[in-house]
């Protein structure tokens, strides 16, 4: 494929992350994470989301980058607050943005190649919206992760949405956690190979943290990796959604196989568990701390 846009789609989020005592506030979602490591591999992507009015200064960060954005209007910005404690990850949503439109990109259809799907929870993106996507015919990626959550009163649990199987049936490339795709298997009665055959997907993209992950491919091929050492790790936060936007940007935008697409992705994820590519001045710069609450 030649170079060419992206449209990234989801919710850009105010995260507040405790961590012991430690507690502190930036920017976040898998716009951001993924729309900064396109731009950042040479790919020119563009964003949609949604954002209150009172915070569309936060949009600074896209231009700061570089990266195009269309911010519909909202009555709040989504935030979410993440307990972490060793690998583990609990979460609340106190609130979100209203969904993404199909009225918001129906006019841009036509200008974009690839469509990144990037939802937080099951109603971050338009049931319409995605019906839009997938009779578009471009290429279209996913990280599962919204779709196998659902926010029961601000917490958010593990729940495989009804929406997924629209979302997988239109992806060529699927992102997920083993822990999702644990629940995505079992939810259907299948397994990897079941599910990518079911909705034909081209590679299915599986990541375990610091254990590595696999590519699983339609055509039956399958890539092991192994995770970079590194030490110490700042914040796992965006390293899955990095991951996959250097992998979809080596494999897809440069034409590289498998293997290499994953040595790509897994040395650019390396730098955001080390805190060294997406920073934390990047996502809470000091003009826009009083914004978020930094």
């Amino acid at each position: 494929m030649k170079e060419c846009s992206v449209a990234v789609i989801g919710s850009l989020t105010v995260d507040t992350i405790i961590e012991g005592s430690c507690r502190h506030r930036q920017c976040g979602g898998t716009v951001m994470y993924s729309g900064i490591t396109f731009k950042r591999c040479g790919i020119d992507p563009c964003i949609i989301t949604n954002v209150a009015d009172s915070e569309r200064s936060l949009l600074d960060i896209f231009a700061a980058e570089g990266i195009p954005v269309r911010a519909g209007s909202s009555t709040a910005t989504t935030h979410f607050v993440n307990y972490l404690k060793d690998n583990l990850r609990r979460q609340e949503m106190p609130c979100h943005a209203d969904p993404v439109r199909a009225d918001q990109i129906e006019d841009l259809v036509s200008a974009f190649q690839h469509f990144h799907i990037g939802a937080l929870h099951p109603e971050d993106i338009a049931v319409d919206t995605l019906r839009l996507i997938g009779r578009s015919r471009k290429i279209v990626s996913v990280d599962i992760q919204g779709f196998v959550r659902y926010n029961d009163n601000g917490c958010i649990l593990q729940r495989v949405s009804d929406r997924l199987p629209m979302v997988l049936s239109n992806a060529l490339y699927v992102k997920a956690d083993a822990e999702e795709l644990d629940a995505v298997v079992e939810a259907y009665s299948t397994d990897a190979w079941g599910l990518i055959r079911r909705f034909a997907i081209e590679e299915l993209v599986i990541t375990q943290g610091d254990r590595g992950g696999s590519i699983i491919c339609l055509n039956g091929d399958r890539v092991l990796y192994d995770a970079v050492p590194v030490e110490p790790v700042i914040s796992t936060i965006g390293a899955g959604d990095v991951f996959f936007a250097a992998y979809l940007s080596s494999r897809l935008y440069r034409g590289e196989n498998t293997v290499v697409s994953c040595e790509t992705a897994r040395q650019v994820a390396a730098r955001q568990l080390a805190g060294s590519y997406i920073t934390g001045e990047t996502l809470c710069p000091g003009n826009l701390q009083y914004i978020i609450g930094a």
